[in-house]
């Protein structure tokens, strides 16, 4: 079963907690993942939070050339914590979208 059909069947709280959970894994995937649901299920808690706004410096992890930061950031506005106010066209389309094709 993949996770978003797990995650459907879980009540938010239960859902901010495993997103919680994987934006503090060594796995830059299952990071990459935590960012994306997060901004979906509009995750505000402060660790979660923290832990993206981390994310957002990270250029080194990249996932079909695109550094990790571009989807931390585009995350971060979408959930109201830093308005993003650059060109990157990438990243206007994630805050665009809001996440919701995740």
């Amino acid at each position: 079963m993949k996770l978003r059909e797990c995650l459907a069947y879980k009540s938010q709280a239960e859902i901010e907690t495993v997103i919680t959970q994987l934006s503090e894994s060594k796995s830059p995937m299952e990071r990459l993942n935590a960012i994306l649901l997060g901004a979906k299920y509009k995750v505000k808690n402060a660790q979660f939070l923290n832990n993206v706004s981390e994310m957002s410096g990270d250029e080194g992890n990249t996932f079909f050339g695109t550094p990790m930061s571009t989807f931390a950031t585009a995350a971060l506005d979408v959930l109201g914590v830093k308005k993003y106010t650059g060109d990157d066209g990438y990243i206007l389309e994630m805050v665009e979208s809001g996440f919701a094709d995740v």
